[in-house]
């Protein structure tokens, strides 16, 4: 059974005249041990939808389950069993605590038993370089360390499902990647299912299985990076750049190849390469081939890949 499973979710807000309908009929599916991507503008309807998947908030109208819990009937039971992390969520944390100490109390909240408390609390600490702060006031950490500390918090408890609702917005380069990095090794040990939205479009092409693109309300395109580059992708690049003799234009009766010289000066004297475009539809099943042939040819110096991202997918859905 999917751990998410839901259909027709539709919600609006505002009076019967006046209503703005922030989603439309969007259907989600989300099988165990993914890490699910949803990704969208401001207001496209990522947090709402989040929101009425968590059990937090009642939909318009939905049919389905959320780890195997009816989604309107039974938002109760969803809530005490999903972990969730908001960008607004180092709220919840406590300034005239230390960090420890934070993660200690939330230890009881959560039922952990206490012969377990100590190795949870170390094991998040650890993992998202909390140790330095342990003895430190919540009130005088840094916003991006009270987010780290927040998601701690979440992670304590290994529920089944997490929903992570921009969990690096605050943080720097190094602590976003130290969470991805998190996320990946709990989905890998304790097949734990992550839901999450974020801004960061390199950051979902990094770790999830599958994305979901959304524009006011409405799902615009659904799966892997993979399936998503061979939709929208009309064509990739290998670029070889070498010596080579003349015989290489042959490789035009393989391969859509656009060959150019290019000059370049270097101490008074000009050097001469040739830069050899294939266009080809994958990168990855087509590049060895290429390569193989070039070197019958002459000597590579440098091997470069233009292939479709997922901004550049992003953009082009949305547009």
């Amino acid at each position: 059974m999917a751990v998410i499973d839901v259909r027709n979710v539709r919600k609006s807000y505002g009076k019967k005249k006046k209503k703005t309908e922030v989603l439309h009929s969007i259907d989600v599916k989300v099988e165990k041990g993914e890490i699910f991507g949803l990704l969208g503008k401001n207001g496209a309807g990522k947090t709402t939808l989040i929101k009425v998947m968590a059990g937090l908030l009642v939909p318009d109208s939905a049919e389905g389950h959320v780890l195997g819990y009816d989604v309107l009937k039974e938002a109760d039971r969803i809530r005490a069993n999903v972990s969730l992390v908001a960008p607004t969520a180092d709220i919840g944390v406590d300034p005239v605590l230390t960090v420890r100490q934070n993660l200690l109390f939330w230890t009881t909240v959560y039922g952990i038993p206490s012969k377990k408390m100590q190795n949870a609390v170390d094991e998040v600490m650890e993992a998202l370089d909390l140790m330095r702060y342990k003895d430190a006031w919540a009130m005088e950490i840094s916003a991006g360390t009270r987010q780290r500390l927040a998601i701690a918090r979440a992670l304590l408890v290994k529920h089944e499902l997490v929903f992570l609702d921009e969990p690096t917005v605050k943080l720097d380069m190094e602590a976003a990647k130290m969470i991805r990095n998190f996320i990946v090794d709990l989905r890998n040990r304790y097949n734990i299912t992550f839901f999450m939205t974020t801004h960061l479009i390199e950051e979902a092409e990094e770790i999830c299985d599958r994305v979901m693109i959304i524009d006011k309300g409405k799902m615009k395109a659904l799966g892997s990076v993979e399936d998503l580059r061979r939709k929208y992708s009309q064509e990739e690049e290998i670029i070889v750049k070498g010596n080579f003799d003349e015989r290489v234009r042959n490789l035009k009766n393989f391969w859509n190849v656009e060959i150019h010289e290019i000059y370049e000066e270097e101490f008074d004297n000009i050097q001469r390469d040739t830069e050899l475009r294939f266009k080809v539809e994958n990168v990855d099943s087509e590049i060895s081939k290429i390569i193989e042939a070039v070197k019958e040819h002459g000597e590579i110096t440098d091997v470069l890949t233009k292939r479709l991202t997922l901004n550049d997918i992003f953009e082009k859905v949305i547009s």
